[in-house]
């Protein structure tokens, strides 16, 4: 999606996704990768935002990928601390792509408590059309926040010619809980230099 309401997955609807003091490991093995990161809780203006350590598994099995992820965060004291995890799979079919991850907030901030749904699919219309269709739900533990539901189909053109040109569509209705909001069309270019 490109045009993300709720977000692309847990991590980034209510978890921390950047740093500023990062330290960070990866390790690739035949079948898998790891990664594994540690944001350092600092002192100062631009990097007091507490800690988190992250941990990220692929393996990857002929058609079918498969992931899980883990975030520990920890604020500005102990007693703000928030796990996420999350699930991914993807199968890569020959014709098109379907994935689905699925991932949970546990929080001591009850607007960060939620659970977070997404399924995907990519087909090739052509050589230079791609179509992708989703869906995706953030469902907020607190009755006080509104769960929001996302659903998409975008289209990607690329120029044979020029391949760093690439044309792009997209048309989302966003169903937030309690509002009424109107169905978005999004229509751009993207260059790369």
């Amino acid at each position: 999606m490109i045009e993300d309401s709720t977000g692309e997955d847990i991590f980034d609807a209510v978890g921390r996704v950047d740093g500023d003091d990062l330290i960070r490991l990866d390790a690739d093995f035949d079948v898998a990768r790891v990664a594994i990161s540690h944001e350092l809780e600092a002192e100062g203006e631009g990097s007091a935002d507490g800690q988190s350590t992250e941990i990220y598994v692929e393996a990857n099995f002929d058609m079918v990928t498969l992931g899980a992820a883990y975030q520990a965060n920890e604020e500005n004291s102990a007693d703000d601390t928030q796990d996420i995890w999350g699930l991914s799979a993807v199968v890569d079919a020959g014709f098109a792509e379907f994935g689905v991850d699925f991932g949970e907030s546990d929080s001591d901030d009850a607007d960060e408590a939620a659970d977070f749904l997404n399924v995907a699919a990519t087909f090739k219309a052509s050589k230079t059309t791609k179509i992708s269709v989703g869906y995706a739900e953030l469902d907020f533990d607190d009755a006080g926040e509104a769960d929001i539901e996302q659903t998409y189909v975008n289209v990607t053109y690329k120029f044979p010619a020029q391949k760093n040109v690439r044309l792009f569509a997209e048309i989302s209705d966003v169903d937030e809980e309690g509002k009424d909001l109107d169905m978005d069309i999004l229509a751009g270019i993207r260059i790369k230099f």
